[in-house]
Formats: structure tokens, sequence, C-alpha cells
């Protein structure tokens, strides 16, 4: 720069001009470190390494990536590269977990008359290996009472790079169950309601046995595992469907939906069910 090279021309002129063997040494020793420092080269950063791998292959863990102050190496006195040279960010893998993994639905009916029958309270298979929930039937020959219905999503260790579905069926097949009796919800990146399904007491006898399943599908759009939600509609609005006929359940926590009441008790007309799976990046 103009500035070293005024000083270096002082330098020089005085060096000339020096009284003694010490005061000579004094100056040589300037003139070389400013003969340095106008050669000197700052540092700068590599590119960054690629990312390691997980730390931790069933759940979070962290992650590293580094780079070197080499590009170029700073000398003669140049500046060190600014910053830091490891980076750490948070990472999740499944790939080391054994046994089934997921998301589940569960259903819960908490009236218990003896029109309600079968298994009141259980959950489908992990989605990893999907499997039905035990059956529940709902059975209005001759009694009366209600049913009253909720549902939720848990969550274990779900997977990245998926996307999932609620399946519901039906199996008795009386006359009073109508409409779609074995349908599947969208797949959750375009989320959509499942077929409806009537369960229409109207004069008729016999039952219905309901059960659901949640699956899963590779998508590998989907780098951040999913939260996701179940809901719940009735669409029919007769006298029988009592309670929330439209509610969510928490986001893959377990939390219930808001309880829907399927009441037969002197009442005709019917219920339209269906249902929606709804998914969130988990960070």
């Amino acid at each position: 720069s103009s500035g070293i090279n005024a000083e270096y021309g002082t330098v020089l002129q005085q060096l000339s001009s020096a009284t003694s063997r010490n005061h000579f040494k004094m100056k040589l020793v300037i003139l070389l470190s400013l003969i340095a420092v106008a050669m000197s080269v700052d540092g700068g950063w590599s590119s960054w390494t690629a990312w390691s791998g997980c730390s931790n292959k069933c759940g979070y863990g962290t992650h590293k990536r580094s780079r070197s102050c080499t590009n170029p190496a700073p000398t003669n006195w140049g500046k060190y590269c600014s910053g830091s040279s490891i980076e750490d960010q948070r990472c999740y893998e499944t790939s080391g977990c054994a046994g089934p993994h997921g998301l589940r639905i569960c259903f819960q009916e908490t009236e218990g008359s003896s029109q309600c029958q079968g298994n009141r309270h259980s959950c489908s298979g992990w989605s990893s290996h999907p499997a039905w929930t035990a059956g529940f039937r709902d059975d209005t020959d001759k009694r009366g009472g209600g049913c009253n219905y909720r549902w939720s999503i848990e969550q274990n260790l779900p997977s990245k790079n998926r996307e999932y579905r609620v399946c519901f069926r039906e199996t008795e097949g009386s006359s009073q169950c109508q409409g779609a009796r074995n349908t599947c919800t969208g797949w959750s990146n375009a989320p959509n309601w499942s077929a409806g399904f009537r369960d229409d007491t109207d004069k008729r006898s016999g039952g219905c046995n309901y059960s659901w399943k949640i699956e899963e599908r590779v998508n590998t759009g989907n780098s951040i595992p999913k939260l996701c939600r179940v809901c719940f509609r009735e669409t029919e609005g007769s006298s029988q469907c009592q309670g929330s006929r439209y509610s969510c359940s928490g986001w893959s926590n377990g939390a219930w939906t808001a309880g829907f009441r399927d009441d037969t008790d002197k009442r005709g007309g019917g219920c339209n069910y269906s249902w929606r799976l709804e998914c969130n990046n988990m960070w």
C-alpha cells in the first residue's frame, strides 16, 4: 500500500544515515518486517466437507462437517480465517431401529351400551408393518343406547422419506352398512377424505363391524419425518348423529379427536362417516 511504501522509503533513508551498528540492525529488522507485511496473504476457507453420518442410527443425533483455512493458507503474517472450522447439525435416522415403527391409529368407544360390542379400545399395527385394529361392532338389532367414538394417532420413530394414509373397513355387511365398506384416505402429501361410509339404522336390524389401519409408502421428497393427525367428519346430520361431527386428533401425540356419538335409541336416519390424514414436518 502507499502507506507501507512511504514507511519503507523512510526506513531506507534511516538505514543510509544510521549512526551505529545497533541502530542499523534495528532499522533493518523494521525494513524486513515491512517487506513481509507487503507480501502477506490472508487465509481463505476451503469448501465444506460432506456431512458425517448421524451419531445415532435410531432417533435424533448430530452430524458434522468441516472446512480448513487453506484456500489460500495465510502466509507472511496474513490473517487467519474468521469463523468456525466445524459445523454441527441435528440429524435423525431410523436405519438402526429394531422392530416395527412409524405411526399407528387408535380407536376408542366410551359409551359402553349393549349396542357397542367387540374391542372398544384398540390400536392398529405400526405403519412399517401395517395391521388392522381389532374389530368394533355397532349392533342396533333390538338394542337402544348409543356408541361414542374417537380416534388418535401415535408415533414411534417415524422414518424419513415416507408418506401415510388411513384405511377403514367394515366386515359385517348387513343392510345397515352402506356406502364404501373398504376405503382409504389420500396419501398425506395430497390429503383428502376417504369415501363415505353410511351406518343406517332406520328400520334395519343387523350391525356394522369396523376397523382401521395406517399405511406408509416411500416418498423421497419427504426428507424430514412427519407428525400426523387424523380428522373425522359426519355429513348426514340426522338426530342419530350427535356430538362433534367434525374434529381432528392431536399431532402424533395420542390426543383424541372430540367424541362423536351414534345414538339409535328410538331414532331413525343414519350417519355418514369419513376420515382424513394430515401431516406436517417434525421440525
